[in-house]
């Protein structure tokens, strides 16, 4: 019988000095004192430890060395401090402890949480590479296995992950990478996939992890930018620092501040319930995206479109003001509620935005960067991930276009909403970077947007305004004199 090295039979406590759920005491467990903490260890001990088995981790579906399980234990333990879990917590944290594939994945969240948290990674930092290494072997290992359609939802949930954990730790380049990477690889499997339930399922995951990641990524980058420049502004500092240095400075303490730090967590922490949801056969449905459209007035509001040289300082409020963890926490309860088989009734009497999920967040990344000019520092992004989500946003208007006269108005508005969206991002994009596949997307979305005036009988951009209005839109910003044109041709166009 082999021999318990010395190192891990000191690490161990003796039989009775140790409740299940206690860890060796180090600076990396930081407690968290909360009432449902006790719900939470209930509900982990109960689900991972079998019978005979004292420590629940020993229970887990994959190899757990180094300091792998005190990682995972401080952010089930962390993460009550830090707000509301989404609805129906179980449908996602079960899974993730008996699927070796999402607790693989799961387990580079914990780090970026700590980092955030404790301002350095030092102490789980080889742990954190084990796992980041240890991922990207596996995507690997899928990507060379051949043809198959049953690894595409693992091989996206994968590498969204890695970019998202990339951006969060400031490697802005190495995100960008694993955004594009992904897109290449969709874009070769998005025929080989099936149109039975299962395959539509499959394929709707795959779109939704991008999706999130590129706007993980482009807020991320964009708090980053405003940060900084925030930072050299109240300095004199003449030389802006790039961004790329910030994966050098991010832990530095003049670049933290207590509201951002706990937004960050915040966000942080919703992401194992977003990627460890798995839903089987059951196809998404459109779902109320009210919560997520109240965000995004709150962050118009703030981000103050209409002036053309805001300061870093304005930008810097939208993201002290823990904004985009509630945007990201709505983003992941309607994306659950999506695939749930129960209907959430909204209030009577409040306004209702239907929609379905991939669209609706697709067209809200867009309306960041391109009416707002808050995403992504208000840039352009990569042709082939721009091309491929505007198709996303395509489909979606197109099934919309069938149903148009039979929706009601509080409906009709969302879907104009996302289709003027695609238009302005359409012809901005042609303007900054041609790209010839998109000139049957503008021929396309004038027809959408011509048969929206019919039904509506409307025609001038003031009216068009409004309703954009009763959706989300700036009642005034530096894009004005943009959608006047790109309104023009959209009516002008035959």
């Amino acid at each position: 019988m082999p021999k318990i090295p010395l190192r891990e039979r000191r690490t161990k406590a003796r039989p009775g000095q140790q409740m299940v759920w206690s860890v060796a005491q180090s600076q990396a467990a930081a407690v968290i004192t909360s009432p449902d903490e006790t719900s939470l260890m209930t509900l982990l001990s109960d689900v991972m430890r079998p019978s005979g088995v004292f420590d629940p981790f020993d229970a887990l579906p994959i190899k757990m060395p180094l300091r792998s399980k005190e990682l995972l234990h401080y952010f089930f333990q962390a993460g009550y401090g830090f707000g509301p879990f989404p609805r129906n917590p179980d449908d996602c944290l079960i899974p993730i402890t008996q699927n070796p594939d999402l607790l693989q994945n799961t387990l580079l969240v914990p780090g970026i949480h700590y980092a955030r948290n404790k301002g350095d990674l030092a102490l789980f930092e080889p742990t954190f590479l084990f796992h980041k290494i240890q991922c990207i072997r596996q995507v690997n290992l899928w990507l060379g296995s051949g043809p198959d359609k049953n690894l595409q939802t693992k091989c996206a949930r994968y590498i969204s992950t890695l970019a998202i954990t990339e951006a969060c730790l400031g490697d802005f380049e190495a995100a960008e990478s694993h955004l594009n990477g992904l897109v290449v690889y969709l874009d070769s499997k998005r025929l080989q996939t099936g149109q039975d339930a299962r395959g539509q399922v499959e394929d709707e995951l795959t779109s939704r992890y991008l999706i999130l990641a590129k706007n993980v990524l482009h807020s991320t980058a964009s708090r980053v930018r405003d940060l900084i420049a925030n930072y050299c502004v109240a300095r004199g500092i003449k030389e802006p620092l790039k961004v790329t240095e910030y994966g050098l400075m991010k832990h530095k303490p003049h670049l933290h501040d207590t509201s951002g730090t706990i937004s960050c967590l915040k966000a942080t922490r919703m992401l194992p319930f977003f990627f460890g949801f798995l839903p089987t056969e059951r196809m998404p449905k459109d779902v109320d995206m009210h919560m997520t459209v109240t965000v995004l007035r709150d962050l118009t509001r703030r981000a103050d479109p209409r002036h053309t040289n805001r300061s870093a300082y304005t930008n810097w409020k939208v993201w002290h003001s823990g904004d985009t963890p509630r945007l990201l926490f709505a983003l992941v309860d309607s994306h659950i509620e999506s695939f749930s088989d129960k209907l959430q009734l909204p209030p009577q009497g409040r306004q209702t935005f239907i929609s379905s999920w991939s669209s609706f967040c697709v067209t809200m990344g867009m309306y960041l960067t391109n009416v707002v000019e808050l995403w992504n520092h208000g840039l352009p992004i990569e042709r082939r991930l721009r091309y491929y989500t505007i198709r996303v946003l395509e489909d979606d208007i197109r099934n919309g276009y069938e149903t148009l006269e039979h929706m009601d108005q509080e409906t009709r508005y969302t879907w104009f909403w996302k289709a003027f969206v695609g238009s302005l991002t359409v012809a901005q994009a042609q303007s900054a970077d041609y790209d010839e596949r998109l000139d049957g997307m503008f021929d396309k979305f004038s027809k959408y947007i011509k048969a929206f005036t019919r039904v509506e009988k409307m025609s001038s951009w003031d009216e068009a305004k409004k309703i954009l209005v009763t959706v989300v839109w700036p009642m005034e910003c530096t894009q004005d004199e943009i959608c006047t044109k790109v309104w023009a041709r959209l009516l002008a166009k035959h």
